[in-house]
């Protein structure tokens, strides 16, 4: 989540940021999730099929019962990747009222 965080708010806020346009923020918010869906799935599945190495390479053997939890993590990694996306473009937009009430909103699901 870090990853796509840092990659979203170097090159896609100030890309936003300098959109004025209705028809070319929606082509730019298309496009991004064009990219940013395939390759954050593929990571996110690759990343559950090696839970078991993932969890040996970071800590014990006893922590192999927490392998069912990656689906539920990873889903929620996912949808916040989605979430921020548009958020960045509320931030961009500099729609400081609706953020707070998304972050809430989304911080209590």
């Amino acid at each position: 989540l870090v990853f796509f965080a840092l990659t979203l708010s170097t090159y896609y806020l100030p890309r936003i940021s300098e959109i004025f346009s209705k028809q070319e923020l929606k082509n730019e918010i298309k496009s991004t999730y064009k990219i940013m869906i395939p390759i954050s799935l593929f990571i996110l599945m690759m990343v559950y099929f090696f839970r078991f190495f993932i969890i040996s390479l970071l800590a014990s053997e006893d922590f192999y019962e927490c392998e069912g939890l990656f689906l539920f993590q990873l889903t929620g990694v996912f949808l916040r990747l989605i979430a921020q996306i548009s958020g960045f473009v509320l931030l961009a937009k500099a729609k400081i009222k609706e953020i707070i009430l998304l972050e809430f909103v989304f911080n209590i699901l």
